[in-house]
């Protein structure tokens, strides 16, 4: 069976090097639930548009304060499924996701990637190698386009939210749970 995962995701790419400098955080550190990189934008012909570094060095940071940083900002630092290589074992059940589990059945959720950093973020700590290791490709026919994806997608976020508040995961007290209704009511403010 396979000890890790990490998804190659429709057209985008991994640089040659990026599973090799991954691997070799996991086995420098015992600790690590997923490794994450900068990552490229490129557009629908592989022209650079941007590039996403979160942190100016290679960095690894406490699992608890990932899951924090995600809810309250609604920012996702750690990346698309082609960025991260995770352990296979530290997913819940195998799969994809963080709640909503019925009868080893996971519901459907516009933001799984997110879902699944949050799980993971309880598994231990999150590496972050500053050098981009992929590309991500952005164009106009993606999924994440459609107005009912960015619906839905929002809706998920209001209620990892309100899940990680009620849990008392990443989001332990009320200053923390205002922090990230605060930025979610900014946030749709933006896109409505």
């Amino acid at each position: 069976t396979q000890e890790y995962i990490n998804w190659l995701m429709d057209d985008d790419f991994f640089y040659p090097t990026k599973l090799e400098k991954m691997m070799r955080i996991y086995q420098e550190n015992d600790n690590i639930a997923l490794v994450t990189s900068a990552r490229n934008i490129i557009d629908g012909s592989g022209k650079l548009i941007d590039t996403i570094q979160k942190t100016p060095r290679d960095a690894i940071i406490r699992g608890s304060d990932i899951g924090g940083w995600l809810l309250q900002k609604q920012d996702n630092c750690i990346g698309e499924p082609t960025t991260v290589l995770m352990r296979k074992s530290l997913l819940k059940n195998g799969k994809f996701g963080w709640r909503k589990w019925v009868n080893d059945a996971y519901q459907y959720s516009a933001i799984i990637d997110i879902e699944t950093w949050l799980h993971l973020s309880t598994q231990g700590d999150i590496a972050f190698i500053a050098e981009p290791l992929s590309a991500f490709r952005k164009h106009d026919g993606q999924d994440q386009k459609k107005n009912e994806v960015i619906s839905n997608s929002w809706i998920n976020w209001y209620e990892l939210i309100k899940y990680a508040y009620e849990q008392k995961i990443f989001l332990t007290n009320s200053q923390e749970l205002l922090i990230a209704l605060k930025n979610y009511n900014d946030n749709m403010k933006r896109i409505s």
